[in-house]
């Protein structure tokens, strides 16, 4: 064979491998669908207490003529004296903190929309993670004003993690000790949640937000976020109800936040661990506010009808109830108004009540939800002048 067919041969060789990975290129890309979510993420920017630059990401949910609310962590815009900063250049924006749940950081700020134009993300594009499937993240990584996308795939969709060794809360948080017990229900991931992405939306292959990008390990071997369908209810709470209320709690619950019952009051729903397994705490109560009692200033406990439960594959096993719960220690429930909970993870329960139910002040009982028990009877979860119902 002579040398000018042995360069023909390597030049073609070379073409083809050109074309080869060009193919791969266009095949494996980003999704348009994801494409297309960034016009909607924003950098988000502030100057801490410490004069130390701050840098994070943030979306946009929904966009009017006059406003504009996007869904970030609540550790990228806490502590930012000086106000806000989303965008750069000329869509440089400043935003106010509207409303925020620590305990699942997530956070909703607002800014005044003026030229800018924004996609509305409905509902219905928040779901829930699918284990093994493809997933990307959009977001400022290193803090650096640049948005890049990541691809991966969802891990689990059905973690829990401690929240406060996730280090999701700002320092000077826990100048009274650490947080009792409290854990949070994340979702895993390997596209890439740096420094800077905070707050970055997580999409699978449509385009639809599976998660909120909030924490990496050290290592950057893990990387976690907050299920889309809560950041989604903390929204919906700060943002089209409009609840949401201000006050200084104990340890990690200071400041103003998204009240998630409706009621006016101060509910919670939250995993606590019980040394083995976590414990679902529906509707503890924080009152007493600014009070000098023994844990710093709040009194916690579960409200007349509320209760906790350890989540089993059998049903939600009642572990602890207020005084005037229709529920008993030791009872199993296995179907909240006809919806069976037999299986179900501490995400899809947590979800399930943000997304449907409030606990609202009534005498009237009729509207109360049912809990279906192991034993074959019914109760309804209402008393002593409240009720839990569906939302409207």
């Amino acid at each position: 064979m002579t040398v000018k067919k042995h360069i023909m041969r390597a030049v073609c060789a070379a073409l083809a491998l050109l074309a080869a990975l060009f193919a791969f290129t266009a095949c494996g890309g980003t999704p348009e669908e994801v494409e297309a979510r960034r016009s909607n993420v924003l950098v988000v920017e502030h100057i801490d207490s410490a004069d130390e630059r701050v840098s994070g990401t943030c979306f946009v949910v929904s966009s009017d003529e006059r406003y504009t609310y996007a869904l970030t962590n609540y550790h990228v815009v806490t502590d930012a004296p000086d106000g806000i900063t989303v965008g750069s250049g000329a869509d440089e924006r400043t935003a106010e903190l509207v409303g925020y749940y620590e305990y699942h950081d997530i956070a909703v700020i607002c800014w005044e929309t003026g030229d800018a134009e924004y996609d509305t993300i409905p509902a219905e594009a928040f779901v829930a993670a699918e284990e093994g499937k493809g997933a990307w993240s959009t977001g400022n990584e290193h803090g650096r004003g640049k948005l890049i996308t990541d691809d991966g795939k969802t891990v689990t969709a059905d973690a829990v993690a401690d929240a406060y060794r996730l280090g999701w809360y700002a320092p000077g948080m826990h100048d009274e000790g650490l947080p009792d017990g409290k854990s949070v229900p994340v979702v895993e991931y390997t596209c890439s949640v740096e420094s800077g992405m905070s707050g970055c939306p997580i999409m699978d292959k449509r385009g639809n937000i599976i998660g909120v990008g909030a924490y990496r390990s050290e290592d950057s071997s893990h990387y976690y976020g907050v299920d889309a369908r809560i950041a989604y209810a903390v929204y919906e709470a700060a943002v089209i109800d409009g609840t949401f209320c201000e006050g200084y709690g104990s340890l990690n619950e200071r400041g103003k936040e998204v009240d998630l019952s409706g009621s006016g009051n101060y509910y919670r729903l939250f995993l606590a661990d019980n040394g083995t397994d976590y414990d679902l705490v529906f509707y503890g109560r924080y009152n007493d506010w600014g009070a000098s009692t023994e844990n710093g200033g709040t009194v916690r406990y579960y409200h007349d009808i509320g209760f906790s439960a350890r989540i089993t594959e059998n049903g939600l096993f009642v572990t602890g109830a207020g005084g005037y719960s229709p529920l008993k220690g030791g009872e199993t429930i296995t179907a909240i108004d006809g919806t069976d909970v037999r299986g179900m993870s501490y995400a899809d329960i947590m979800v399930m009540f943000y997304d449907g139910y409030r606990l609202t002040e009534t005498e009237d009982t009729s509207s109360a939800i049912k809990l279906t028990l192991s034993g074959g009877g019914e109760v309804t979860l209402a008393g002593n002048g409240c009720a839990v119902t569906k939302k409207a």
